[in-house]
C-alpha cells in the first residue's frame, strides 16, 4: 500500500503538472466503486491545488469542490496520454507501457490532452467527490495527527496514552496517519526499538526522530517500488534500496550485531526485526 512518502511524492508531482488545468472529461471500468461521482459535477472545473491529507490525495477544484483517491493496497497514480485500441487504454511511453502501470481503472481528461490515471490491480482504491465543507467534516472527525507533521510534544503525548504495541499503533491511521507496514518496520529499526514495546514504555522522542528520518528520506528518495508503486511518470522510487529490515528476513543485521533479521505475524500482517539491537 503506498504510505505517506508515496503519496506525498505524488501530491508534489502532479501539483507540477496539472494545477491550472482544467478536468473535460473521465471514463472508469468499475463504475459502481465510484458512485458518488455522479452526484456532483466536476467536469469544466480547474483543478487549484493538490494535496496530501493522510495517505489520501485530495485535488482542490474550482466551485467549492474537490476528489479525494485514495490508492488502498495496490493503486497509483500515472500521468500522460494513452489512446482506446477498442479493448485496452494503450501508451507509447515505455515506462508507462509497464505491466504494473496497464490496471487502469479510472481516467481524468485534462483540457490540455493529458490524462490523470488510477491504475489498481486489486480495485481497491476509491475515488470520490465532495463538497469542500463536507470533506473538512470528514477530515476533521477521521484523519488522525500527520505522522510527518505532528509536533514533537504531540507525538510524545499520544505514545504516553497507547498501551498496545508499538508497531499497531504506529500503523493505526486513527492514531498516527501516515505509517504503513513498510516505515513502520524501517522506523522501529533505525530506533532500536523492539516492535512488541508497550507504546507508553518506549523513547517517544528517539522514535519520534527515527520517524521523521525515515519518512523524510524515503520522501527524497521518491518512495518505495518494491511492490506495485510507482510514480507519476510510471518509473521507479527507489527507497527499496535503503531497506534495512523490510524484505530482508532470514539475512544477517546490518549494525553486525550478529542477529538474524526475523518475520512475525501479529493478527493477519507481518513484521520484521532484529532480535538483538531491538530489544
Amino acid at each position: 500500500m503506498p504510505e505517506l512518502p508515496e503519496v506525498e511524492t505524488t501530491v508534489k508531482s502532479l501539483s507540477g503538472l496539472v494545477v491550472g488545468s482544467k478536468i473535460v472529461d473521465f471514463w472508469t471500468d468499475v463504475p459502481q466503486r465510484y458512485s458518488n461521482i455522479q452526484n456532483i459535477s466536476f467536469l469544466k472545473k480547474e483543478i487549484l491545488s493538490v494535496k496530501r491529507i493522510g495517505k489520501n490525495i485530495v485535488f482542490v477544484l474550482s466551485g467549492g469542490i474537490s476528489i479525494l483517491v485514495h490508492q488502498k493496497i495496490s493503486g497509483h497514480l500515472l500521468y500522460g496520454t494513452w489512446s482506446w485500441d477498442g479493448s485496452n487504454w494503450i501508451t507509447e511511453d515505455n515506462f508507462l507501457s509497464e505491466r504494473v502501470n496497464s490496471f487502469i481503472r479510472f481516467i481524468f481528461v485534462l483540457d490540455n490532452k493529458s490524462m490523470i490515471v488510477l491504475v489498481d490491480p486489486r480495485k481497491f482504491a476509491k475515488v470520490e467527490v465532495w463538497e469542500n465543507s463536507e470533506l473538512d467534516k470528514k477530515i476533521n472527525k477521521s484523519i488522525a495527527p500527520d505522522a510527518l507533521s505532528v509536533s514533537k510534544k504531540e507525538f510524545i503525548e499520544i505514545l504516553s496514552k497507547r498501551r498496545g504495541i508499538i508497531k499497531r499503533v504506529l500503523m493505526d491511521q486513527s492514531i498516527i496517519s501516515g505509517i504503513g507496514n513498510i516505515y513502520s518496520d524501517e522506523i522501529l529499526w533505525d530506533a532500536k526499538i523492539s516492535p512488541y514495546s508497550i507504546a507508553k514504555d518506549v523513547d517517544a522522542l528517539k522514535l519520534y526522530n527515527s520517524t521523521r528520518k525515515i519518512l523524510l528520506k524515503a520522501i527524497k528518495l521518491k518512495g518505495d517500488s518494491m511492490s506495485d508503486y510507482r510514480l507519476v511518470d510510471g518509473s521507479k522510487g527507489s527507497f527499496q534500496k535503503e531497506h534495512r529490515v523490510y524484505g530482508r528476513e532470514g539475512l544477517k543485521c546490518l549494525r553486525n550485531d550478529g542477529g538474524i533479521i526475523q518475520i512475525k505475524k501479529i493478527g493477519n500482517r507481518s513484521l520484521r526485526f532484529c532480535p538483538v539491537c531491538q530489544k
